[in-house]
């Protein structure tokens, strides 16, 4: 057919033309950019504070003071204190920290612990607690020493009640699980952040009531030491 004949001329013709054009490779400078992730600066790898690592143990010695929590914190001075003490012995790890642009700011950070402690003298409870604690470490001396101070929110259980704690129930009778409630403060060599000093209260109360009609409870003043690793 004469139309067969005309197609077979036209792509004879084309594949003679193109059949000697070679595209050259574009050039680096022709090929369009790549978007690349953009690095983090200098300076703002060094707005997070460097802190010791995220796991610890702590292990604490106290003593049982007598006056409220409140008086403990606010008058120190005119507590008096009873002859029981308490060997406590903790693990935690860090397991948030806030960063720049938070609410809170790039000095607070958040640890979970659970602990275990063992009273002697007067009371001979055995406690075990689980918590939450705030800590806060942008105090303006971090050359001289690592500071930390934190509060905290758990709950206690004791096997036993003491004539003290149910003194200051507001029942009479006291309940074995209580609100965790003990702020603290840690030293450690900003050489050595591994290693720090603490000293805390160790506090356990009903809230105001909430947990068992309970008021008061109980406060240990406590000092030890606790190793990161």
């Amino acid at each position: 057919m004469p139309f067969e004949g005309l197609r077979k001329g036209i792509l004879v013709g084309l594949f003679a033309v193109f059949g000697g054009i070679q595209l050259a490779p574009l050039s680096a400078s022709e090929l369009p950019p790549v978007a690349q992730p953009a690095p983090k600066s200098s300076a703002a790898l060094a707005l997070q504070p460097a802190r010791p690592a995220e796991w610890a143990v702590t292990v604490l010695g106290g003593v049982l003071n007598q006056a409220n929590f409140s008086g403990v914190l606010f008058t120190p001075w005119t507590s008096s204190f009873d002859d029981t003490q308490l060997l406590s012995g903790m693990v935690s790890r860090r397991v948030y920290e806030f960063s720049q642009d938070s609410f809170l700011g790039r000095y607070w950070f958040v640890d979970w612990e659970a602990g275990a402690g063992q009273r002697f003298g007067n009371s001979t409870a055995s406690e075990v607690w689980t918590a939450l604690y705030l800590k806060y470490d942008g105090f303006p001396w971090p050359n001289t020493v690592y500071m930390t101070a934190g509060v905290s929110t758990g709950v206690n259980y004791a096997t036993s009640i003491s004539d003290l704690e149910k003194q200051k129930s507001g029942n009479r009778t006291g309940n074995k699980l209580l609100h965790y409630f003990s702020p603290e403060l840690a030293f450690a060599d900003p050489d050595n952040k591994d290693f720090e000093i603490v000293t805390r209260l160790h506090h356990r109360s009903g809230i105001f009531g909430m947990f068992g009609g309970v008021d008061g409870g109980s406060t240990f003043l406590s000092i030890g030491f606790r190793q990161h690793f």
